[in-house]
């Protein structure tokens, strides 16, 4: 009987442990979610006048093409001298982003 009595004594204390780690893992994984989903659904323009809504997925430096993925889903690649300057710009910047994401982030494709 007395053991029973002891062993209640230690769980409540051991689940107060266990869940006192639970929020801020819970916050680290919002935050790192949240700094690691930095594609954005965006206009894309081309030179030629023609756009579309997309977010960047990736960047093939050799071919010198961007990778979208557009708002139904489907992904296409573009050659990036086809884009705007301005759009040329967001995509370097962005480039630039997917390269230093902290480890655990979804890698671009090269």
């Amino acid at each position: 009987m007395w053991q029973v009595g002891r062993l209640r004594g230690i769980i409540p204390s051991t689940a107060m442990k266990s869940r006192s780690f639970l929020l801020p893992l819970t916050l680290t994984a919002c935050a790192v979610a949240a700094l690691t989903s930095h594609a954005e659904i965006r206009k894309w323009t081309s030179k030629a006048g023609t756009s579309l809504e997309a977010e960047m997925t990736g960047v093939d430096v050799a071919a010198r093409t961007i990778s979208l993925k557009k708002t139904d889903g489907s992904v296409i690649t573009i050659p990036i001298d086809a884009l705007t300057d301005a759009d040329r710009d967001f995509a370097a910047a962005e480039w630039k982003k997917m390269q230093s994401a902290p480890a655990g982030a979804p890698a671009a494709p090269a």
